[in-house]
This record gives C-alpha cells, structure tokens and sequence, in this order.
C-alpha cells in the first residue's frame, strides 16, 4: 500500500525525494514480465516528475495509467487483426491487416475510440500537472 512521507512542519517538501505511486501493480491482472514492464513504466516516470505533493502524484498516475493502457491497446490491435485474420473461412494472405478491418470494422473503431479517448485524457493529465505546478494551491 502506498504510504504518504511524513512532513515536518518546518519543510514545504516531503522528506523523501518524492512521493511514491499510488499504482498498485500487484492487485493488477498481470504476467510478470507486463508487471515488470508497468513498474518500469512508473519508475521512468517518477524519476522524471519528482512529485513532491499529492496533488502532482496523482497527475503523475494518471499519465501513468494512461500510457500503460495505450500500450495494452496497441498490442490489442495486433491480437485483433491475427485473431480475424486467422479465423476467416478463407484468410486472404495479401491483406493481413485489409481482410480484418473490413470483416470487423466495429472492433477496430471501438479500439480507436478508446485510444483517442485514452490518449485525450493523458493529454489532459499533463496540462493539469504543468498547471498545478504553475500555480500550486497553497498548504493550509
């Protein structure tokens, strides 16, 4: 469980470098060689925000979260197209990746939706944090 750094009432910053994640890669339906690549993700991440609030640690995973669906999404895509491609009664050889998107253009434009909406809340996690650092809401 992710456990805040004490603060000192004297310090504006947490003891600690920076807050830890609140991910929880081990509640997480993974393999371990997806949870090792999502703790990569995170580490990459917190090494290059160094959140030193509350506040930032949650843009920090969502962005987070964001592009660890993306990458999900992006290996689902491939799943989809062998999937159809392989299941059809007669697999057209020279369209690998024509042959499934005509036969399910549902799927692939529900993939697509969710990226564009995956991606649009990555973005929007970002704004937020260069945002909150910009005009950071003062301690009580």
């Amino acid at each position: 469980m992710t456990k805040l750094k004490q603060f000192d009432p004297n310090r504006s910053a947490p003891k600690s470098q920076y807050l830890k994640s609140g991910i929880h890669t081990e509640y997480a339906v993974l393999s371990p060689a997806e949870r090792a690549s999502l703790e990569s993700l995170i580490a990459a991440y917190y090494a290059r925000f160094r959140p030193t609030c509350p506040e930032e640690r949650v843009y920090i995973d969502d962005v987070i979260h964001c592009e660890w669906i993306l990458l999900r999404l992006r290996r689902a895509e491939a799943e989809i197209n062998s999937f159809v491609h392989e299941s059809c009664f007669q697999p057209d050889e020279d369209f690998p990746l024509g042959q499934p998107a005509a036969l399910e253009p549902k799927a692939f434009s529900s993939l697509q939706w969710r990226i564009n909406a995956t991606r649009k809340a990555r973005n929007e996690a970002l704004a937020a944090l260069r945002e909150f650092r910009q005009q950071p809401i003062p301690a009580a």
